[in-house]
C-alpha cells in the first residue's frame, strides 16, 4: 500500500499544474484526524502548515486517550528530501533548520509530546518515554511519506537529538540517514563523565577563575540578591523556590553553561572584586534567571521526568564551594522533576539505543562541540558502522554544518550523497 501511495504521488506530480490537486487539499486527505491551518512561508518555503494531529497518548493501546500534538510542515516541493525534525522541546513556527539548508529540502519540525501544546490531560507521567516518542514521529512518518516520495533524513540537536537517535533505534527504517546536531547518550542519572569535563576544561588558570567567581558570587549573596528580585520585578518572573535558592542554583551551574553556549574567554569572568553587576550580568549571560522561575520550572518539568527517568543527566561539581550552600546544601536536579510520581532510574533505556547504534547505526552522522560539556557524552561510531563524527575545534553547543572546517563538510556531504543515492546532497 505505501509503494502504490507513493506512485500515486509521482503520478499526481507529472500532471500539469492546473491538474494537480492543492497541497492543502492532500494534507487534509492524508491527515483525517488532524487540523491543518496554513500560515506564512518564509522564501526559500513556498508553502508553510501548522498542523495538529491526533496521537495515542499510549501506542500500545492506540484505541485509549489521545492527545494533540503540534507539528509545522515547511514546503518547498514534493520532489525534494525531506527533514524530520525531532525537537526536545516545545516549538514554534521555525522554518529555519541547519541540515534542511543544505539539502534544500522540505522540513518537518515536531513538537516533543508532553511539551508546549502537546500536552495529555492529566499529564500521565508513565508514557512520557523515549520509546513512546518514537512512536509518534514513525505515525507521523506514515501519513506524510506518500506526500514525500523522495529521501527522508532526521534530525535533531541535543536532547532532540538524543530523540532523534532513538527514533532510528526503534523505527531505522523510516529515514534513510540521520544528522544528531550536539547529542549526548548519557549512562548515568548523574554521569561522571560531565563531571571530570568541568573539573578539567580550559586549564588550570581557568578553573581557578571560575572557581573564585563562583565563591565570589556565593560570599557577596547580599549584593546580588537585590538584583535578582529587581530582574523579577521587572519581567513579572516569580521564585517560588526563593531568592538564595535561586542564586545558589545558578551559581552551581555557571560553568556548565559557561563551557556549553560562550566562546570560552577565561577572561571575561568576572574577578572576584568585580562590582556586583558584573558578577549578577554573567550569570545572567550563562546559567540565566528563567529556569528557577516558577515559569521556568513549569516549562522544563517533563524534561527533568525524562533526564530522572530515562535520559540521564549530570550533577553539581560543588566540592569548591560547598561550604558556602545554605539554601540547597544537597543540590540535586532532580528538585526540578515532577513530585508524587516513580522517578526511579532506567539505565537500560539509553545502554539499548547506544548498543544498537554500536552495532547497526548506519548512515549516521555525529556532529558535536569540542568545547561543549555534553561532548563527554558523545557517540563514537563503531568500526562495525557506516557512520560518521565531526567534532568543530573550539565549538560549542550551537554549532552548525557551517562551522565545520572545509575537509570536514566535504565529509559529511559525500556521506550524505552516499546514504541518500544522490549525486550531490549538499545544495551549491
Amino acid at each position: 500500500m505505501r509503494r502504490l501511495a507513493a506512485l500515486l504521488v509521482l503520478a499526481a506530480l507529472a500532471l500539469p499544474a492546473a491538474a494537480q490537486p492543492d497541497l492543502a487539499d492532500r494534507l487534509a486527505r492524508a491527515l483525517p484526524d488532524a487540523r491543518v491551518e496554513e500560515i506564512a512561508a518564509d522564501p526559500p518555503f513556498s508553502r508553510a502548515f501548522e498542523i495538529r494531529l491526533r496521537q495515542p497518548v499510549d501506542h500500545e493501546s492506540p484505541g485509549g486517550d489521545a492527545f494533540e500534538q503540534r507539528l509545522f510542515l515547511f514546503h518547498r516541493g514534493a520532489d525534494r528530501p525531506l527533514v524530520l525534525e525531532t525537537h526536545g522541546y516545545a516549538v514554534g513556527p521555525r522554518s529555519r533548520n541547519d541540515l534542511g539548508e543544505v539539502l534544500g529540502a522540505n522540513h518537518l519540525l515536531i513538537e516533543h509530546r508532553y511539551y508546549g501544546e502537546s500536552v495529555p490531560a492529566g499529564r500521565p507521567w508513565r508514557h512520557l518515554t523515549l520509546r513512546q516518542a518514537a512512536a509518534d514521529y514513525h505515525r507521523i512518518a506514515g501519513l506524510f511519506r506518500p506526500l514525500y516520495p523522495g529521501p527522508w533524513v532526521s534530525t535533531g540537536r541535543s536532547k532532540g537529538g538524543e530523540t532523534a537517535l532513538a527514533y532510528r533505534r526503534h523505527y531505522p527504517d523510516d529515514v534513510r540517514a540521520t544528522v544528531a546536531y550536539v547529542a549526548p547518550l548519557i549512562l548515568a542519572r548523574e554521569d561522571p563523565r560531565i563531571d571530570r569535563f568541568l573539573e578539567r576544561a580550559g586549564g588550570e588558570a581557568c578553573q581557578d577563575r571560575l572557581a573564585a567567581f563562583q565563591r565570589a558570587a556565593l560570599t557577596r549573596r547580599h549584593e546580588l540578591v537585590p538584583l535578582l528580585q529587581a530582574h523579577a520585578d521587572s519581567t513579572g518572573a516569580a521564585f517560588s523556590i526563593g531568592w538564595e535558592a535561586a542564586l545558589e542554583y545558578a551559581v552551581l551551574e555557571s560553568p556548565f553553561s559557561f563551557w556549553q553556549w560562550t566562546d570560552g574567554d577565561c577572561a571575561a569572568i568576572p574577578a572576584p572584586d568585580a562590582p556586583a553587576r558584573a558578577l549578577f550580568d554573567h550569570l545572567s549571560g550563562t546559567s540565566g534567571w528563567g529556569l528557577y522561575s516558577d515559569a521556568g520550572i513549569a516549562r522544563y518539568e517533563p524534561s527533568f521526568y525524562q533526564h530522572m527517568r530515562e535520559l540521564g543527566y549530570y550533577g553539581f561539581v560543588d566540592h569548591h564551594v560547598a561550604d558556602l550552600l545554605r539554601a540547597v546544601p544537597r543540590p540535586t536536579n532532580e528538585a526540578f522533576a515532577p513530585r508524587g510520581v516513580d522517578l526511579a532510574y532506567d539505565r537500560r533505556v539509553v545502554q539499548d539505543v547506544l548498543h544498537w547504534l554500536d552495532r547497526h547505526g548506519d548512515r549516521v552522522a555525529y556532529v558535536y562541540g569540542e568545547r561543549d560539556p555534553w561532548t563527554a557524552a558523545a557517540v563514537s561510531p563503531s568500526g562495525w558502522t557506516d557512520a560518521l563524527r565531526l567534532d568543530v575545534e573550539g565549538g560549542n553547543h550551537a554549532v552548525e554544518v557551517g562551522d565545520l572546517a572545509p575537509g570536514q563538510r566535504h565529509a559529511l556531504c559525500d556521506a550524505l550523497s552516499r546514504w541518500l543515492a544522490v549525486d550531490q546532497a549538499c545544495a551549491p
